[in-house]
């Protein structure tokens, strides 16, 4: 949806995700999901047969996107992470993990 409005709504976007990165501020309802029972199979017949997926916030995901850029460019321009920091890092998986290990 946000792409369909993006030149209506981006500038009003950014300021509100500016906003709360300048004053620390995430807002508590952003915080709030709603959990929708997801059947596994066809015709679910009991709980274990059900999958919780939780509906977040669309701007929640938004700023928690824009904080990660932000943060993960910061570590990576000063070398923060250990070399043996493999998890969720661009260029990095298991067998690069496994090879610094052994190296």
């Amino acid at each position: 949806i946000l792409k369909l409005c993006s030149p209506h709504l981006l500038p009003h976007i950014v300021h509100i995700v500016n906003y709360c990165i300048e004053f620390s501020i995430f807002p508590t309802v952003w915080k709030e999901g709603w959990v929708i029972p997801i059947p596994k199979k066809a015709h679910a017949e009991s709980y274990n047969d059900l999958r919780p997926i939780t509906i977040l916030p669309t701007l929640s995901k938004v700023l928690e996107k824009v904080l990660e850029s932000q943060l993960r460019q910061f570590l990576n321009s000063r070398s923060i992470l250990p070399v043996l920091q493999s998890g969720f890092r661009k260029g990095y998986s298991c067998a690069t993990a496994v090879y610094n290990v052994l190296d």
